[in-house]
């Protein structure tokens, strides 16, 4: 509209210095909420690109559209300082999108895509950055995030977050937690409230492949919600039977 303006020659008088500013300021504003906006959308890197070019002309055609002859040179200046710094921050942030993976080099001298595609989910799904994203709440989509490993003594933890949906007027719900494969033995079980409504959570019945728990709300939810759990399951391998002959045997002792 702006642009419109300019071309059909009803933009004439110049804007002061205070309003310059606040114009810079409001559009390099709105140009970083919607490029950051938009980053965290699930979309092609063609859709990233159209919109960022898009943004870009937007910008430049309204900074061109402001440089009205007779504007103070001072605000001219600060206004497409403003912008341009918005706009190299841009596309500085759409370059390191774009940056491929390294690739390995397989006997014969040609990269393999394959390779590099492994390497990058490898390093996604690497056991430091799982563990680390386990101290952290789950997306809303997440309905079950667990990592099973296994502890020094040779006995194993099963850690992670559990998502429990709850319907309006809902008040109570059993939650399954399947421990597969299973333990030796049943696990000692911590189970944490973090998130959602004030609710009681109680153990019915833990056993080596599985435990069930009972959740209760301390009323019945209003609207669709949900109650975000941490549990952590941990079981100790079991003590070799040629141990326990010992450790009984008078003799021994």
């Amino acid at each position: 509209m702006v642009i419109a303006r300019r071309l059909a020659g009803a933009l004439v008088e110049p804007l002061s210095f205070p309003l310059l500013v606040i114009v810079a300021l409001v559009v390099g504003g709105l140009t970083v909420a919607v490029r950051l906006t938009w980053q965290r959308r699930d979309v092609s890197i063609a859709h990233r690109r159209a919109l960022d070019v898009a943004l870009s002309v937007a910008v430049l055609g309204l900074a061109v559209a402001m440089s009205v002859p007779g504007t103070p040179v001072v605000g001219l200046v600060l206004l497409w300082a403003i912008l341009g710094a918005e706009e190299t921050w841009a596309w500085w942030l759409y370059r390191s999108r774009k940056s491929p993976p390294a690739q390995h080099v397989v006997p014969g001298g040609k990269p393999s895509s394959s390779a590099a595609e492994t390497s990058v989910q490898r390093d996604e799904d690497s056991p430091g950055n799982v563990l680390a994203e386990l101290e952290l709440s789950p997306r809303e989509e997440i309905v079950q995030q667990l990592v099973r490993t296994v502890l020094p003594g040779g006995g194993e933890r099963l850690a992670g977050w559990l998502r429990v949906p709850l319907e309006a007027g809902q008040r109570s719900a059993n939650l399954h937690l399947a421990f597969c494969p299973p333990f030796s033995q049943a696990p000692s079980v911590n189970i944490d409230h973090r998130e959602g409504p004030a609710a009681r959570i109680k153990p019915v019945q833990v056993l080596p492949f599985g435990a069930r728990f009972d959740v209760k709300l301390a009323q019945p939810c209003e609207t669709t919600t949900a109650v975000v759990l941490h549990v952590c399951a941990e079981a100790m391998p079991p003590v070799p039977v040629e141990a326990i002959r010992r450790s009984n045997d008078p003799a021994h002792v």
